[in-house]
């Protein structure tokens, strides 16, 4: 299966780019949910309070992944 993406350049260069950098921003996010996981496991000393607020936002993250219908990439 092929799919051609087609966009009206100059006018459409916000929307080419989104789809250019789509794997970027989803290994951007993917790291950052890793090293969030990272700290509160192994960060000694790390406040219950912040530890909270960190895996809070791991959930906001899969959370919002999930109801955009998106995965970390494999």
């Amino acid at each position: 299966m092929k799919a051609i993406l087609e966009y009206n350049l100059p006018e459409d260069d916000e929307a080419f780019k989104a789809a250019m950098d789509g794997m970027k921003w989803a290994l951007l996010v993917w790291d950052v949910d890793v090293e969030i996981r990272r700290v509160v496991k192994y960060s000694e000393g790390l406040s219950d309070g912040l530890a909270d607020k960190l895996d809070g936002i791991r959930t906001l993250i899969n959370d919002e992944m999930q109801e955009c219908g998106l995965v970390f990439p494999s």
